[in-house]
């Protein structure tokens, strides 16, 4: 099908497993390889990784003629929900739109083939339609793909994240630099304007706020509650840092006030957490030894006149 239509960019949304199920095959050689798949040899040509997703290079050859394919493999969506935020999406779909697709259509699937895939169309066809034509309709955009596959954006939560996704694409400001002659120059400016841009990020705090709101709520026990030093900061269900029981029994012994953070090439690459209160010493030392850290980073000297911080040194 990619020859035939001659397909140069294939946009993949899901895991080849995702939760220990198998959700898509492999269809690709490992980085450097070949595989012959029917009469069309696949050449993994370049990869390059990052937290949330990977951009690969495929050169495919039939017969004498040989092309480039482009595979943007976004890699963080879960199935039937939606990234815990809009910021990487935009990339993806801002490389989507750089990436010249030839004479051919663009490829897009998922597992299922609807809700990802139909969420990343509908972006993508707004963006085109806005550049073409400076409007957006997103409603009428969805109704239209609907009538093409049914289940196309098939949650409220995809049609909101959608939304969120068009507003930074089309509104934000770029906030890149390039690594040239000219970076510390701009560090310079930037460092000039960080008022206006801590101004900004409260201005764009209400996206993740709408995410929220569409999300199951984090529901904590008075016991678990106790363990934050801040109660209003209470971490969500999927970045939130689970330990293991002990003892078994207890329900509550698998909470600490600690999240995963994505770094730029891996994710869940840090593990952001409070300073430890008299309570959460034990628990930040079981967290320390189950995820085998190597290195703590300490922002904050404990405050001996808050007992509500720590009583004690944790080291």
């Amino acid at each position: 099908m990619i020859w035939q239509e001659n397909v140069l960019i294939i946009c993949m949304l899901t895991n080849v497993t995702e939760n220990g199920k198998i959700k898509c095959e492999q269809y690709w050689p490992d980085i450097g390889k070949k595989k012959k798949y029917g009469d069309v040899v696949v050449l993994n040509a370049k990869h390059n990784v990052f937290a949330d997703y990977c951009f690969r290079t495929f050169n495919i050859t039939c017969g004498e003629e040989t092309r480039k394919i482009e595979h943007l493999h976004y890699t963080a969506w879960p199935d039937h929900g939606v990234p815990l935020y809009t910021h990487s999406i935009v990339i993806y779909l801002k490389k989507l739109l750089a990436t010249p697709p030839g004479n051919g259509p663009v490829v897009v699937h998922c597992s299922a083939g609807v809700g990802r895939s139909g969420t990343i169309i509908l972006c993508d066809i707004c963006l085109h339609r806005a550049a073409a034509e400076g409007l957006v309709d997103v409603f009428a955009e969805t109704t239209s793909i609907k009538s093409e596959r049914v289940n196309m954006v098939d949650n409220k939560q995809q049609y909101l994240f959608a939304h969120l996704a068009l507003v930074e694409c089309l509104l934000s400001t770029p906030t890149t630099l390039p690594c040239n002659e000219i970076l510390l120059t701009r560090i310079k400016e930037l460092k000039n304007q960080l008022s206006m841009q801590q101004d900004r990020l409260q201005n764009i705090a209400w996206q993740d706020e709408a995410l929220r709101l569409v999300a199951s709520p984090t529901q904590l026990s008075e016991r678990n509650r106790a363990k934050n030093r801040f109660p209003e900061l209470i971490s969500d269900k999927v970045s939130r840092i689970y330990l293991k029981r002990y003892p078994t029994s207890d329900e509550d012994s698998d909470y600490l006030s600690a999240v995963y953070v994505d770094g730029v090439k891996l994710q869940n690459h840090y593990l952001a957490t409070q300073l430890p209160m008299p309570s959460t010493i034990n628990d930040f030392w079981r967290m320390i030894a189950e995820l085998k850290v190597e290195l703590i980073l300490m922002l904050q000297s404990p405050d001996f006149q808050d007992l509500v911080c720590t009583s004690s040194q944790f080291y």
